[in-house]
């Protein structure tokens, strides 16, 4: 399973001053097709193994709180699953970015553009 930290602004600004890729996966536990992204994809070895180039952050989206309309708002996400991918500067690739269920092979060939060459 891919090991996720909770969301803290400093771990994004912590990756960027280490030119680590991010992935930020906004989440909640009654979504189904995160359900699913969750239990099939974050769970698949190639993605674990890749996902070790990353600093991978989850959002909490199950229970309100406080901090949810500004995450929500700052990143523009209008529901789950989001999955955000920063590069090592720290700058959202907007392109990249998944909201729905997507399988294995998606997201593998998303996280492979964020790796630098000779990295993976």
């Amino acid at each position: 399973r891919v090991k996720w930290i909770p969301y803290d602004k400093v771990f994004l600004t912590q990756a960027a001053n280490e030119n680590k890729p991010v992935m930020l996966d906004f989440y909640a536990d009654w979504c189904p097709p995160w359900k699913e992204l969750d239990e099939k994809v974050f769970t698949a070895p190639e993605v674990v193994k890749l996902s070790k180039n990353f600093q991978n952050i989850r959002v909490d989206l199950t229970k309100r709180h406080p901090e949810q309309d500004l995450l929500l708002k700052r990143y523009q996400v209008r529901g789950v699953p989001t999955v955000l991918f920063f590069n090592g500067k720290g700058a959202e690739e907007k392109g990249l970015r998944i909201e729905s269920y997507v399988d294995k092979g998606e997201i593998l060939k998303t996280m492979r553009q964020m790796i630098p060459p000779g990295s993976k």
